[in-house]
């Protein structure tokens, strides 16, 4: 028989029924998802609801799946100054809000211990700028993009700014 053979009530009566755990069954996906590489709390949770898990499931998948969170956030951060050139503010933005991560024990552990030089980031940062605006643009117009759009602080833009060929 097809599902639609079936009344809500029917349906909702033999899953509510069937002594299932449906706990651990997000709790086995979220395993499965936590594989994935550059893991996040968001992209576990959001794989779970497009699962169909209940809120209270997620929850207790991420609550219990055995995931070093630090390490995850670490690896994240990594990422995003690799390939997307961020600032440690930007990228702090991104892992606690993109990426779900705790503020203080992972967004912060991850930046300070990432191994991540935030001068080079802003260097390659500028470098993709340069490419990008005309052959008469100033060096106070690129710290400018570097300041107030990219969020690098003046330590990292002068370092940028001095090595950019």
């Amino acid at each position: 028989m097809l599902e639609e053979d079936f009344s809500d009530e029917a349906i909702n009566y033999a899953l509510s029924n069937a002594g299932i755990d449906w706990k651990q069954n997000a709790l086995e996906k979220a395993k499965d998802y936590a594989k994935t590489p550059l893991v996040s709390r968001y992209f576990i949770s959001g794989k779970l609801y497009q699962d169909r898990f209940h809120p209270s499931e997620v929850k207790f998948a991420l609550d219990n799946v055995d995931v070093d969170w630090k390490k995850a956030a670490i690896e994240k951060a990594k990422d995003y100054a690799k390939n997307d050139h961020l600032s440690r503010s930007k990228t702090e933005f991104n892992l606690q809000n993109l990426d779900g991560f705790e503020p203080e024990e992972e967004v912060k552990y991850a930046v300070e211990n990432s191994g991540i030089n935030w001068k080079e980031v802003a260097l390659e940062r500028a470098k993709e700028h340069k490419q990008g605006l005309s052959d008469s643009y100033t060096a106070s117009e690129l710290r400018e993009i570097l300041k107030s759009s990219d969020k690098f602080g003046d330590e990292e833009i002068q370092y940028a700014l001095d090595n950019l060929q």
